[in-house]
């Protein structure tokens, strides 16, 4: 008998040939190697904008024998406006998908291709955050659009987490019945203490282990809750004054936090960095005292569950999917009141030295939970079934 011929995922890679932090790449990066690692009897076609640089950040997973790499004619630009971005997934894709005759189509961000009708697809949504944006604004229009070509073409929707597919399902009951929960996942191993110090030794931050908070983001997100974060930092200091806030920002956004009112009253005691690599937001991670995360929005949210691999503390709201995370390791807050928020850094650093490594450890143990492996299994199980066009993943 001769025997079936490999399955052929195609992906929309275009987040893999930007910016690697960025959810999007940090999502499908860490699948990708994962699948290619394991030499999993599957074929994968990355839809990119244009041929990644020899020296590209994956280009072991690019140059991998199951991979192959399909551009358009003409090399595009899906993240220069949000025009691009339509032309890119309504337009150039589907004859990509003509071109790669897939078993299964896996758009890893939200936006689903309405054609070819007979591709069976998968979509992955990682948050329903835009629909707490200003009516008919340009990201609620584009975002809600997105959403309902999902819903609308998917066979399958992914959702990062319980509370996505949850407010999913409220939202749009349709949809939610096509939707599967898969908890995010990032590959990460806890640092000793002496040797995330020795990393952040040449970045000359002015800062000891466990006598700071952090914080990472974009400040210019109305959603992170800046306007919160910095009050807290404001009445953690007037208690501790000898504590630091490290606030880890785009270069773009250093001059609008510094412009806010809370930061002249912080003084030298706020600290700003950008462009840190994974090691030093690792190491600054294992030696703060807590992450503070008062975003009031997240489909996951990354940040706390690094913090969690090197036993950082999150300080953030139990409604969300931080709580999924952090389990019953450690209370979260009740609501977004400064006084919740600051309250639970006064807590965290009144541990004693052994309460803090027994939390520590906890954290760790629990942040496995969320291993990119688990994810990754996890995806590929539900693409599988999508591709033999199991009644499970008909939705």
């Amino acid at each position: 008998m001769k025997p079936s011929a490999p399955v052929r995922i195609a992906i929309d890679a275009q987040h893999l040939l930007g910016d690697l932090n960025t959810s999007g790449s940090v999502y499908l990066g860490g699948m990708l190697r994962v699948w290619i690692a394991e030499r999993q009897p599957v074929h994968f076609d990355l839809f990119v904008p244009s041929l990644p640089a020899k020296d590209a950040a994956l280009a072991e997973a690019f140059a991998a024998p199951n991979v192959r790499l399909i551009t358009p004619r003409k090399p595009a630009q899906p993240n220069a406006a949000y025009r691009n971005q339509v032309a890119w997934q309504q337009f150039i894709i589907p004859g990509l998908i003509r071109q790669s005759r897939p078993d299964v189509y896996f758009s890893p961000f939200h936006l689903t291709p309405q054609l070819p009708l007979g591709t069976r697809m998968v979509t992955t949504i990682h948050d329903l955050c835009f629909l707490s944006e200003p009516l008919f604004s340009m990201s609620h229009l584009v975002h809600r659009a997105q959403l309902i070509s999902a819903g609308v073409r998917a066979r399958v929707i992914i959702c990062v987490s319980e509370f996505t597919r949850a407010t999913l399902a409220e939202w749009w009951p349709r949809a939610g019945r096509k939707a599967v929960a898969i908890p995010n996942g990032v590959q990460a191993r806890m640092m000793t203490k002496a040797e995330a110090v020795e990393i952040l030794r040449p970045e000359n931050l002015p800062v000891t282990p466990d006598n700071f908070f952090i914080w990472i983001g974009n400040p210019l997100q109305a959603r992170k809750n800046v306007e919160l974060l910095l009050k807290a930092f404001v009445a953690h200091h007037a208690m501790f004054p000898e504590h630091r806030f490290v606030m880890v920002v785009p270069p773009s956004a250093r001059a609008a936090v510094l412009a806010r009112p809370e930061a002249s009253s912080l003084g030298p005691a706020l600290v700003l960095r950008s462009g840190i690599s994974d090691r030093v937001r690792d190491a600054l991670y294992r030696c703060a005292a807590a992450l503070v995360f008062p975003s009031t929005c997240e489909g996951f949210g990354f940040p706390v569950l690094e913090a969690m691999f090197q036993g950082c503390p999150p300080i953030a709201a139990a409604e969300g999917p931080a709580g999924e995370m952090a389990g019953d390791v450690v209370p979260l807050c009740p609501d977004f009141r400064t006084e919740s928020f600051a309250g639970r850094m006064r807590a965290v650093v009144e541990l004693s030295a052994g309460e803090r490594a027994e939390l520590a450890q906890a954290l760790g143990q629990q942040a496995e939970k969320f291993s990119v492996e688990r994810m990754a299994a996890a995806t590929l199980a539900v693409l599988l079934e999508a591709a033999r066009g199991d009644a499970r993943a008909a939705g």
